[in-house]
């Protein structure tokens, strides 16, 4: 017996029906073939027609430090993104409209949240892992997207992973400021003395003060002292929840309005 909430269907359907990752970084580009199929919509696209409708992009792993960097603040996919390719794969009979998080989410998110699904809306979130994460654990290394199928009165239930997340993590990962933490060895085994950081050094990047932190990773690495494990960058991503519905539906019609 499913526990009080909202579900699209119930989990052991929703593990026969997940499609889990396509491609590498192209977690948004299968959050969206999950939200099709909760949507029933027909024909499902391929993998690589959803690939390219969203424009997942890499990371650049042979670039020099900054360009790598540059690469690591917008690898994968935005809300952006998401919204643009699923007008692509509908022809733009399935409408999205992005809400988000940060600094904080609505005041009872899982009403809200409830609401949307009500309604025939399918949620994809837009979240950060490397916030809220148990003590002990690893630091993901990524964003993430994942289609919401279920909501209870603590936590979600999602797609690729299918997994539970409660209420008291999703909130951090879904209120999140637009940063990532890349791993000081990911930095360090790039870098080459003639690197151009011009590019790193301007808007937010100074405001992180990037290019400090990195100068002193190298000087703490070389001195053999302690040094920080990540350093903080940028990132293109904003926390939050996009909701997609067909056009021609009440929930589409209600997305059109906002």
């Amino acid at each position: 017996m499913l526990p009080r909430g909202c579900f699209i269907y119930p989990p052991e359907e929703a593990k026969e029906r997940e499609v889990t990752q396509i491609g590498v970084s192209a977690c948004g580009a299968t959050s969206l073939i999950n939200t099709l199929i909760a949507l029933d919509w027909k024909p499902l696209p391929t993998p690589n027609e959803a690939n390219e409708a969203v424009c997942t992009r890499l990371r650049k792993l042979d670039a020099p430090t900054s360009e790598f960097l540059l690469s690591r603040y917008e690898s994968g996919a935005t809300h952006e993104d998401l919204i643009r390719g699923m007008d692509i794969l509908t022809s733009k009979d399935v409408v999205g409209q992005f809400y988000h998080m940060y600094p904080s989410p609505p005041p009872d998110l899982y009403q809200w949240m409830v609401n949307w699904m009500k309604m025939g809306g399918v949620m994809v979130a837009s979240l950060n892992p490397q916030q809220g994460v148990p003590q002990g654990q690893p630091l993901p290394d990524a964003w993430h997207h994942q289609m919401i199928y279920g909501v209870i009165t603590s936590g979600v239930f999602t797609l690729n992973p299918h997994e539970y997340i409660p209420f008291h993590i999703l909130e951090k990962q879904l209120c999140s400021e637009s940063v990532i933490k890349i791993k000081a060895n990911d930095i360090v085994s790039r870098w080459r003395i003639e690197d151009d950081i011009d590019a790193i050094s301007q808007g937010r990047w100074a405001a992180l003060q990037v290019p400090q932190r990195i100068y002193r990773l190298l000087y703490n690495i070389h001195m053999c002292q302690p040094h920080d494990s990540h350093v903080t960058i940028p990132a293109a991503y904003k926390s939050g929840i996009t909701v997609f519905g067909l056009r021609d539906s009440e929930v589409g019609q209600k997305l059109l309005e906002n």
